[in-house]
């Protein structure tokens, strides 16, 4: 901690993945296409060059390019020889993970304390080269998967609800606008778009402030003793906060120019999101399914503790995203008017590209105006087995050797968010991007567009609404 100015702000948070979070190391992996950052002990970290890269992109989309610049600093190349920069005056800290018992787990683990790296449940899940992996692929044009060119792959991350403690400090020579400043930073931590790592318009990445700790120090005047003696006093661990003070961000305003789409939808029959195994959520003894939902482990904490729920049903908001945007570019393209050879589809759409971005190294590339949420699906959601048979058109009668059995999940409400940056789809073909977008959340919720495998065979179509609400 390098402290430069004589005003200063600490805060130690702890932030928690509401969805998995995949910040990857750009590592190689055997068995996945992607692997997590990790620390000393082999468990899973968030650099602070992740988070602090957020919230300067979000503070420089709210308070622009100067603000930031002269808070985030900046390095500008003039010539030659001649170079103009200025530091950071914001640190952020790594994120150290949190154990089972609220405790952030710093530094090398040695002897006694390296031993529950494997039998503490949380940590040896987190250890785990997986402990999360979520399969995706592309749909066509056709709306069907197409795992040709890269269209399949997959993407590992940590659990929901895994916690992780990090420390912020901002300084100043200007009490004044450092106070200002340090409210605008804690803004930023209510804000729909503040996700961290990889695949963040496809759920991923989504993270909430679950506690937030501060103090303030001007080592000048009269009062600048005391300050220093408060200083030294604060204890070195990040989830140490003895003398600083907590703050409640739940009352924190939200950014403007985005809306929230709610949706509340109930299956009309059987619905499976096909995932990488794990094993069926039923217990069918030596009759098991051949193919099952996607379920994967979360972090539920009670009372300040943490326990691992082994198998959780989810629709992964990739499964929503990608029919929502396939249907898009249907009604896109029926409203510009544009049929046949004439209709693109996917990133070749302009509706379909304002909305859902377009992939580096195209002229006018950008990222998705839309951020999907994972749904989570709760215990009035039934596993069910059915038995499929393949019959011989010849005969009537069954082929042999094509009986098998696929675990769906029955019944229940699902409810769903969709983050929209509105202020970005300002133009033409934004508003009518925004047309598009509503008729094919009505298609989804009036049962004429399946979420999932099967929708042949009925499954995946659903009824209910949506709905538009601030914040």
């Amino acid at each position: 901690m390098n402290i430069r100015s004589p005003h200063v702000r600490i805060a130690r948070i702890v932030l928690e993945a509401v969805s998995p979070l995949s910040v990857a190391s750009g590592r190689a992996s055997l068995r996945f296409d992607t692997a997590v950052v990790r620390d000393a002990n082999d468990l899973p970290t968030i650099p602070g060059s992740s988070l602090a890269g957020v919230l300067r992109h979000l503070y420089t989309e709210a308070h622009g390019e100067a603000a930031a610049r002269a808070l985030f600093g900046y390095a500008h190349q003039q010539g030659e020889n001649e170079r103009e920069d200025a530091p950071s005056r914001l640190s952020v800290s790594w994120g150290a993970v949190l154990d089972s018992e609220g405790r952030a787990v710093e530094g090398l683990l040695l002897g006694k304390e390296a031993q529950r790296l494997d039998k503490a449940p949380l940590l040896a899940l987190l250890r785990r080269e997986a402990p999360v992996a979520r399969r995706r692929v592309r749909i066509n044009h056709r709306g069907a998967a197409d795992a040709e060119a890269r269209g399949l792959f997959d993407r590992v991350g940590v659990p929901r609800g895994t916690r992780f403690a990090f420390e912020l400090l901002l300084q100043s020579d200007d009490p004044a606008a450092l106070d200002e400043e340090w409210a605008r930073l804690r803004a930023l931590f209510a804000h729909p778009a503040l996700r961290l790592g990889g695949a963040t318009r496809a759920g991923m990445g989504e993270v909430r402030c679950v506690r937030w700790h501060e103090a303030a120090f001007h080592f000048t005047g009269d009062e600048g003793k005391e300050h220093w003696r408060r200083f030294r006093k604060l204890g070195r661990r990040l989830d140490e906060v003895e003398g600083m003070q907590p703050q409640d961000l739940h009352a924190a305003t939200r950014a403007a120019g985005w809306k929230r789409i709610v949706l509340k939808l109930a299956p009309e029959a059987g619905f499976r999101v096909g995932g990488l195994g794990g094993g069926p959520l039923g217990n069918y003894g030596d009759d098991a399914p051949d193919a099952t939902p996607h379920h994967e482990p979360v972090v539920v904490w009670k009372n300040g503790r943490a326990e691992v729920r082994w198998k959780q049903p989810v629709v992964p908001a990739s499964a929503l995203k990608g029919v929502i945007a396939h249907r898009v570019a249907f009604h896109a393209n029926r409203l510009a008017g544009r049929w046949g050879q004439d209709a693109p589809v996917g990133e070749d759409c302009p509706e379909v590209a304002a909305l859902f971005g377009k992939a580096a190294g195209a002229p006018d590339a950008h990222a998705g105006r839309l951020f999907f949420t994972d749904i989570w699906l709760g215990e009035d959601i039934k596993p069910h087995l059915i038995t499929h048979a393949s019959v011989d058109r010849f005969t009537g009668g069954v082929r042999e050797g094509l009986l098998f059995r696929e675990e769906v999940l029955w019944g229940g409400k699902l409810v769903g968010h969709i983050w929209l940056h509105e202020a970005a789809l300002a133009d033409e073909v934004g508003e009518r991007a925004r047309k598009a977008l509503a008729l094919a959340l009505d298609d989804l919720v009036q049962g004429r567009l399946a979420i999932g495998a099967d929708a042949a065979a009925g499954h995946g179509f659903v009824r209910g609404q949506w709905e538009e609400a601030d914040g």
